[in-house]
């Protein structure tokens, strides 16, 4: 930390200053690798609903540490140098970054209290069986209405990806419950059931979905992200 008298005739010391647009422009740098947002895309086959959740919850984690970094001493003091050495073409960017991080801290934290209240419901999908999910899915698809609904930041792109991952589960808790070695020992009567069971928790699923959809549309006619939905 420099003291106030080295801060008030910093500015006039080019080669600190130098070193300062460095530093600047490292942080830079490293801040939008750390920030750089991968959740479009990012819900593989065997991904379920939890792991948006603890998606959200490390990125409010790791956004929560950038910001307080930004609020250091040592850093507010660099900033305050570069604005008087009028260094604005290195500083400009970095402080666009402060900004833009807590925006995107403030949509994390948004999105991970909605989600939250599919934790719940969630844990018992992860342990349910086929026979269970029928009786399951009003539940979850009523709070993924909710979050898409109300949530200032859970966009269309999002929402579509959520129901993607609940169907991933729903197809992992019925792949495992479908015993192919007991098939081909000549189990086929109880593995018969398995198979029935597993038809009927995706059909329920499909149709509770489409419900949802249909529902969504007619009971928030004229909300904008509501009629962005394909029915």
């Amino acid at each position: 930390n420099l003291s106030e008298e080295l801060l008030h005739e910093a500015h006039n010391d080019k080669e600190l200053v130098q070193r300062f647009e460095s530093a600047v422009i490292h942080w830079t740098r490293q801040i939008k690798e750390a920030v750089n947002e991968k959740d479009v895309e990012s819900a593989s086959e065997s991904e379920g609903p939890l792991a948006e959740i603890e998606y959200w919850r490390a990125r409010t984690r790791d956004l929560n540490n950038i910001r307080k970094q930004f609020i250091r001493e040592d850093v507010l003091q660099i900033v305050e140098v570069l604005q008087r050495a009028k260094s604005f073409y290195y500083l400009e960017p970095f402080l666009a970054l402060r900004t833009d991080i807590e925006t995107q801290t403030k949509e994390a934290i948004d999105n991970l209290k909605y989600l939250n209240t599919l934790k719940e419901p969630c844990t018992r999908l992860e342990q349910a069986d086929p026979k269970d999910i029928p009786g399951m899915v009003k539940e979850i698809l009523q709070t993924v209405q909710m979050i898409y609904i109300h949530s200032e930041y859970y966009n269309k792109e999002r929402f579509y990806r959520l129901l993607r991952m609940i169907s991933n589960e729903i197809v992992l808790r019925c792949r495992k419950k479908i015993n192919l070695q007991a098939i081909f020992d000549g189990d086929v009567e109880r593995s018969m059931v398995a198979l029935q069971e597993s038809v009927e928790a995706g059909e329920a699923w499909m149709a509770a979905c489409r419900k949802m959809l249909n529902t969504t549309a007619k009971n928030f006619r004229g909300n904008e992200k509501a009629d962005q939905l394909e029915v």
